[in-house]
């Protein structure tokens, strides 16, 4: 392993906490799936053999380079379109570093693209794609993993090797430097809006109290308005009733003053009754004394000639 890369690796900015790299041509010389047939044997720290005898190998840092991450507290994906997920598992066993990757971070299976991949990886880390990077030796990969933050590095005919590693921590350290001068940018400049706005934003507020004020004075006087014209009409009303009550009384008051008048007279008129009728019972009495034909030459009238009368 190289000093530039122990140094790199000595500074934390510098390490992703996710490393994703591809297999084929990337992590080892062949197209597993197609090229190579299990069983597997170690010949060499950097070397395996299949059935047929065909070799496999690393680039002499990997084993370094990978060890070297994870004691740094990187955790190492998987990211491959390789067709055969037990056979490449079973190719990592013989190189001896598939104790130094994750399970759930192990993203092997056929398409047209490693989106599908690289959601999965982040799902499982639980890590953003900016705190991710990514080796791979297509192009299209490589873009597809730079248009959603991850810091991607295309390696070449070496694959994963010290110089390919120390590009990709520098590029790292670079783009987090980069985040963080825009983050802090982008801070000072909310502060500063809000801190510039601070005077308006209390202008507004006052404006907002006063038309509240005002809108809460206008409601009162509706209010008040109503409650007035309300005991207007209340007080109408009731000024109609004792009209109203004034007039039946009025009214009763000529009825009994009628009825009065009435009775007055049927009183009077039987008072006169009985006084005719007393006139002549005392008449009658008085001329009783008299025989009838005495009482025609005194000219008395007999009573029923009065009555005729």
């Amino acid at each position: 392993m190289s000093e530039t890369m122990e140094k790199l690796l000595a500074r934390r900015e510098h390490v992703p906490k996710v490393c994703i790299i591809d297999l084929d041509r990337t992590l080892w010389n062949v197209f597993a799936a197609e090229e190579t047939f299990p069983p597997y044997r170690r010949v060499g720290e950097c070397e395996v053999k299949d059935s047929k005898g065909r070799s496999v190998s690393l680039h002499a840092d990997t084993p370094a380079i990978l060890t070297s991450l994870k004691e740094k507290g990187c955790r190492i994906a998987i990211a491959s379109l390789s067709p055969n997920f037990e056979l490449c598992c079973m190719l990592l066993s013989a190189f001896g570093i598939l104790r130094l990757i994750e399970r759930s971070l192990i993203q092997i299976k056929n398409g047209t693209g490693k989106l599908e991949h690289f959601r999965s990886i982040k799902s499982a880390s639980g890590c953003a794609y900016q705190e991710m990077m990514f080796f791979d030796d297509l192009p299209s990969n490589v873009k597809q993993a730079q248009k959603l933050g991850i810091t991607s590095v295309l390696v070449g005919r070496e694959g994963l090797s010290s110089s390919t590693l120390c590009k990709g921590l520098s590029l790292f350290a670079d783009c987090k430097r980069s985040t963080n001068v825009m983050s802090s940018w982008l801070v000072r400049a909310a502060a500063s809006k809000e801190g510039g706005g601070g005077e308006g934003e209390r202008v507004k507020r006052a404006n907002e109290g006063a038309c509240m004020e005002a809108g809460n004075a206008n409601k009162r006087r509706s209010s008040e308005e109503k409650r007035g014209e309300k005991s207007e009409n209340e007080e109408a009303k009731r000024n109609e009733e004792r009209r109203n009550e004034e007039g039946r009384s009025e009214e009763r008051r000529d009825e009994t003053s009628g009825q009065e008048t009435s009775d007055a007279s049927r009183t009077k008129a039987e008072e006169g009754g009985e006084g005719r009728v007393t006139v002549r019972k005392r008449y009658e009495e008085d001329m009783s004394p008299y025989p009838r034909e005495e009482q025609h030459r005194l000219g008395v009238p007999s009573l029923r000639e009065k009555n005729d009368e």
